[in-house]
């Protein structure tokens, strides 16, 4: 016969605090969002990882999540405007957060030094470029099941562990309250993998084909612009086609485990709030547990991590991020003009969203364009107009640009 552990009493001060420390699973100390996204993007939240706060609730069963995930569906997130570098077709991205996301590297960007922004008075609002490089593994050609790199599931493993050990130690101290909140955490989990997919999303179609830049930003006339560069086909799919749900179930399978999950939720809020009433070590179990949870979703696996470890895992892809930044909107275009693939063939419409057709831009066009492929240096009436500086400032940070792009091409063959 086991001897049950006894456990000291709890002084008052922390019997006063017990009453109402499990509160905090009632509140969102972590973005609900994030966390939901992370499931429905690669599966990577651990069954023992399902604290659910009423917010989290709300998430859980007012998302449609078969066309896409949470923070990339249309009412969670900001449009994504997209400008095809071949055709310049603008369209608004399908996966806004994750593409976005992607640009979130583990290893700092590497930053292209632009002297004129030393050299020039500030005359206008400065614009900031990230380019986001795409690369296929080559030394890996299949992606592999899980989403989740070895070091995530070492801390899953661990977090299993202290689970574990929480759960033993609490049946041992007879903390059945807390015993029985441990035990409805795999069982929540387990739940909403089964209503919100438990299998990481794919991309469509990953043929690799030529070179494409796709430009993209919030605001038409903002000051940050995302630079993609990649393989066309790849580029099309990340942005432009929905990060469909392959494992979607029926609509009429869902109600029964709808019904489950509000009955498991509504337990853990139950047994938070009586282990409150009760202020004992109930209540100090499940809110170390509320900690552990918190501290593993913010700052161990937080959103950014998910995606770079989706990306390399399930997609078979690498990200590599520039950054630069530019005097004026349009020594940014002159800089995009020099990296894009298809200048050589003098495609120049995807500019028309950002700067219209005019004799001005025409002329710093037809100059550029003469500059980047033949390297002629102008005559005094070119060198005296006003935009040729900016063709300058573009060239040097886009010939850098290249160069770098360049060197990451060449690592990942």
């Amino acid at each position: 016969m086991s001897i049950p552990l006894s456990l000291p009493e709890l002084p008052a001060w922390a019997a006063q605090l017990a009453g109402i420390l499990p509160l905090t699973g009632l509140v969102e100390l972590v973005d609900a969002s994030e966390k939901l996204h992370s499931l429905e993007l690669a599966a990577a939240v651990p069954l023992w990882n399902w604290p659910v706060t009423p917010a989290m609730a709300r998430s859980l069963f007012s998302n449609d999540n078969a066309d896409a995930c949470y923070l990339d569906s249309v009412r969670q997130s900001q449009a994504l405007h997209c400008i095809d570098g071949r055709f310049g077709d603008l369209y608004p991205s399908s996966t806004p957060t994750t593409s976005l996301m992607c640009g979130q590297t583990k290893r700092p960007a590497t930053v292209i030094a632009n002297p004129w922004l030393d050299r020039e008075t500030p005359r206008g609002r400065r614009q900031k470029l990230k380019v986001i490089v795409l690369t296929e593994n080559l030394d890996r050609p299949q992606p592999r099941l899980s989403s989740s790199s070895s070091a995530h599931l070492w801390m899953s493993i661990l977090g299993w562990l202290c689970w574990a050990g929480a759960g033993i130690t609490s049946l041992y101290a007879r903390l059945y309250i807390a015993a029985a909140y441990l035990a409805l955490m795999p069982l929540t989990g387990a739940t909403i993998g089964l209503t919100h997919g438990n299998a990481p999303r794919q991309l469509l179609d990953t043929t690799l084909d030529h070179a494409r830049m796709v430009v993209a930003t919030h605001s038409l006339n903002g000051t940050a612009w995302c630079a993609f560069y990649g393989e066309s086909k790849l580029l099309n799919t990340l942005l432009n086609r929905p990060l469909c749900r392959v494992d979607a179930r029926p609509s009429g399978r869902l109600l029964p485990l709808g019904l489950l999950l509000r009955l498991l939720i509504a337990g853990q809020w139950v047994l938070s709030v009586g282990s409150c009433a009760l202020r004992d070590w109930n209540a100090i179990v499940i809110f170390a547990w509320l900690m552990f949870c918190i501290l593993y979703s913010a700052f161990v696996y937080p959103l950014r991590v998910c995606v770079q470890d989706w990306l390399r895992q399930s997609c078979n892809l690498s990200a590599e991020c520039i950054d630069v930044e530019f005097t004026t909107r349009r020594s940014m275009l002159s800089a995009l003009v020099c990296l894009n693939p298809d200048t050589k063939e003098r495609r120049t419409a995807w500019i028309d969203p950002i700067l219209r057709q005019s004799e001005d831009r025409d002329s710093w066009q037809r100059e550029l364009l003469n500059y980047i492929l033949t390297k002629r240096t102008p005559g005094d009436a070119i060198a005296n107009q006003y935009w040729w500086k900016f063709i300058e400032e573009g060239y040097n940070a886009g010939d850098k640009i290249k160069d770098k792009i360049e060197h990451i091409m060449k690592l990942s063959i």
